[in-house]
């Protein structure tokens, strides 16, 4: 569930309804049996804590060789060994988590309710804490030296790996309103591509957190605040030397890395995210349909229209087919040539709103109510 946030009060707005409520969100399709090419097989199920209680909060299981973590909104991170479920280790941090695991070189990092910035190493032992301004909505991206942190005050900070020093801060002005989540950078070896509340999209220097250059990729439309939100929500992705972006009410751009020209736009909104592969960009729009784009010139290739209503996860590639899951705790396989549903799969009835982790032949999926279901594909 997304929820509002008024930089005036930090309350939820009062009388605003949660976005997947409103009137004009389209009616939930009921689901046609489909001739499935696919047989999809529960392996294992574990329990990873009470999941995510609080319906603004962005919990996932991140994947690291032969190991996934997790975090529930209580504090408790757990390791799972990838092929049984086995629990590895289990330790409570003694903080509310409000967004991660992330998992790279050797180490973990979650964010709180609190600002506060966690990193453990992969045993579980704690390496170092920082402090940010305001809650972490956005999961940390780990880079090989820092440690990024996106916060609901519109700040960005980059923090040392190694000991967790402050290294810079980059802050933007916030609109009057925004949605309760943010998107995570997108880095390279000498810039960070970050999206914000204020639909824009900044390219920043890595050294020092100087801004290269900007874009605006939200066209506010409307009379009121909440008709004219831009927020980009849904993480960059960087390919070939082209970064995507989408915002929550529109629009999806192409842009130039190194010049910030625009390079294509479409009229297409997104507050979960797009997936970039083989000249494609699949895209989970804010109605519940799922888009082929052409990645060169930003035609559509493909639109299923069947998943409408259901509150789409980011998309993700898995050899001939895009996964989605959904509100319901069904996740979708559907055709990458043409759209065509091809199996689908009950997890959790709490929902899942994560994008599932992909690895070979199998499928790792974390529902809401914290269950981490392992599923095989053939």
């Amino acid at each position: 569930m997304l929820r509002i946030l008024s930089i005036f009060c930090c309350l939820v707005l009062v009388g605003c309804a949660p976005m997947e409520k409103r009137s004009d969100m389209p009616t939930k399709k009921s689901l046609a049996t489909v001739p499935s090419s696919l047989t999809v097989t529960k392996l294992w199920s574990a329990n990873s804590g009470v999941g995510a209680q609080r319906t603004d909060v962005k919990l996932l299981a991140a994947r690291n060789k032969g190991t996934l973590y997790t975090s529930d909104e209580k504090g408790m991170v757990s390791a799972f060994d990838i092929n049984t479920g086995t629990t590895i280790w289990s330790k409570d941090v003694n903080n509310s988590i409000s967004a991660g695991p992330s998992v790279s070189n050797g180490i973990l990092v979650l964010g709180a309710s609190s600002g506060k910035v966690m990193a453990l190493d992969l045993h579980g032992n704690n390496l170092w804490q920082a402090q940010t301004s305001s809650e972490v909505l956005a999961a940390p991206t780990i880079t090989d030296n820092m440690v990024l942190v996106h916060t609901m005050d519109g700040g960005l900070s980059a923090f040392s790996l190694s000991d967790g020093r402050q290294l810079w801060r980059y802050m933007h002005n916030l609109p009057p309103i925004m949605l309760r989540r943010s998107s995570s950078p997108v880095v390279t070896s000498d810039k960070i591509f970050a999206g914000f509340a204020n639909g824009k999209v900044v390219a920043l220097r890595k050294t020092d957190g100087s801004v290269e250059w900007s874009y605006d990729v939200a066209k506010p439309r409307g009379r009121t605040d909440l008709q004219r939100m831009g927020d980009i929500s849904a993480d960059p992705v960087l390919k070939n030397g082209v970064l995507y972006v989408v915002g929550y009410q529109g629009n999806l751009v192409a842009i130039g890395q190194e010049s910030g020209q625009l390079l294509w736009e479409r009229d297409l909104g997104s507050y979960s995210g797009i997936a970039v592969a083989d000249g494609m960009v699949y895209l989970s729009g804010s109605t519940g349909n799922v888009y082929a784009i052409d990645a060169v010139n930003g035609e559509t290739y493909w639109l299923q229209e069947d998943l409408i209503g259901r509150h789409l996860s980011k998309p993700v590639v898995f050899g001939e087919y895009i996964i989605v899951a959904d509100s319901d705790g069904l996740v979708h396989w559907l055709d990458k040539y043409n759209g065509a549903r091809a199996a689908y799969q009950s997890i959790d009835s709490s929902g899942v709103e994560v994008a599932p982790i992909v690895n070979d032949d199998n499928v790792y999926v974390l529902s809401r109510r914290g269950k981490l279901v392992a599923l095989e594909v053939h």
